[in-house]
């Protein structure tokens, strides 16, 4: 018998809504968020946000003008760091909502005395 949490990589849901208490706390102490970069018509936090369809990841963020708010699909938390990391350095401010996962790969990388 197993006790504790579990995590099946690759095949928990990756589509949960962030609270609106929480998004409002948020805009609070940042000011209005402008854009969803992972999200849904379902889940979205902004008026205007990118799907999967949409692949933000291939787009330009600094250019968007404005805090942009991620919440990214959990199984794969690399490649939304990395692109954090990079845009952020082009002067994108993005507000990032991940686990504390200070031993992670994509945390060392692109987190750790970074952000």
């Amino acid at each position: 018998m197993t006790t504790g949490p579990s995590i099946s990589r690759h095949r928990s849901n990756q589509d949960y809504v962030t609270p609106w208490p929480f998004i409002a706390a948020v805009e609070v102490k940042f000011g209005p968020l402008l854009v969803d970069l992972a999200a849904s018509a379902e889940n979205r936090r902004c008026k205007f946000f990118y799907d999967e369809a949409d692949n933000s990841l291939s787009r330009s963020w600094p250019a968007l003008m404005g805090t942009l708010w991620l919440n990214p699909p959990f199984a794969d938390i690399g490649p939304w760091a990395e692109k954090c990391a990079a845009e952020s350095a082009l002067g994108a401010k993005i507000l990032v909502l991940v686990p504390a996962s200070v031993g992670a790969n994509w945390f060392v990388d692109h987190i750790h005395n970074k952000a």
